[in-house]
């Protein structure tokens, strides 16, 4: 990248993360075009970003578009592939820029297959869950940030988010998958066994009032215990004791509700013998009467 050119970025396909994104990073680089689905969605993240200057576009439109030094593709999955291609069928590349996407899971191979070698391509994926707010930017300081890709790509995005105080980490481009598996179990499948709680709780007869509170300190100290501790060490409940007969009248319970509620327990079950061997609480033989229980029940 030419250092003596006025940073630029452009960004394609701005939902949560590219508006959060462009919000934070305005100030800090001019972001030149909003390219999205359709002119009045560039137009509405425009509006979210809060900087007049920037030029939006529909992707119909992007051989309009002017050319920028960073190229932010924070599009969906699905589409990466098929806005790299049109944004190599311009004439807005120059040599030295970069391409980078926000995909969690995919590599930036998705990118370099369809862009000239003399620019440089990367991912990157702020570990943080992006609901629509903006005030999700609070929480950028020190969140990890994974990246990988062509090492001088890198290393200018690296540059370039500074200002956020995010946490570089560096990442091979083999193991963006598995990275990414992991982050979903931690972050959304999270939400999903918590769902699953409030689901069951709502089987009580309490006042709804009654019911949140019942879980909400429950859900608090376990993660406060899990930063302080870690999974091994704030493991508690049934298994963790070893506690046989509490298993069976779980079991037994799960039958008359519904089934995926019931596989959704055996299969966490199966995960918690595991973690609680590690404890060494619990005796092994109770340990191991569990797991044939699970392992043997019929749903």
């Amino acid at each position: 990248m030419d250092n003596s050119r006025k940073k630029v970025l452009n960004c394609i396909g701005a939902g949560k993360v590219g508006k959060s994104l462009c919000h934070k990073l305005k100030t800090h680089i001019q972001i030149d075009c909003i390219i999205n689905q359709s002119i009045e969605s560039a137009d509405k993240a425009k509006a979210v970003i809060k900087d007049e200057r920037i030029k939006t576009f529909s992707i119909d439109q992007l051989k309009s578009a002017t050319s920028a030094n960073f190229w932010m593709l924070s599009c969906s999955d699905d589409q990466i592939e098929e806005v790299s291609i049109r944004l190599s069928s311009t004439d807005l590349l120059r040599t030295g820029d970069i391409v980078f996407h926000c995909s969690g899971s995919l590599s930036s191979s998705i990118l370099r297959e369809n862009l000239s070698k003399k620019i440089g391509v990367a991912s990157i994926h702020p570990l943080l869950s992006f609901n629509g707010s903006l005030a999700i930017q609070d929480s950028f300081k020190n969140a990890p940030v994974t990246l990988e890709g062509d090492n001088n790509a890198v290393e200018q995005i690296i540059n370039l988010l500074e200002p956020l105080k995010l946490k570089p980490i560096k990442i091979a481009s083999s193991d963006k998958s598995r990275y990414h598996i992991a982050s979903v179990f931690a972050s959304n499948y999270l939400i999903s066994i918590l769902e699953l709680s409030h689901n069951l709780i709502n089987e009580i007869r309490i006042n709804d009032s009654d019911k949140k509170q019942l879980l909400d300190p429950l859900i608090r100290n376990t993660m406060n215990n899990y930063f302080q501790s870690g999974t091994v060490k704030s493991l508690t409940g049934p298994i963790s004791r070893g506690d046989l007969t509490t298993i069976k009248s779980h079991l037994s319970e799960l039958e008359n509700m519904s089934s995926k509620w019931l596989k959704a327990y055996i299969e966490l079950g199966e995960i918690t013998v595991d973690l609680a061997a590690k404890q060494k609480h619990a005796k092994n033989e109770n340990l191991s009467e569990i797991a044939r229980l699970l392992k043997n029940f019929r749903f």
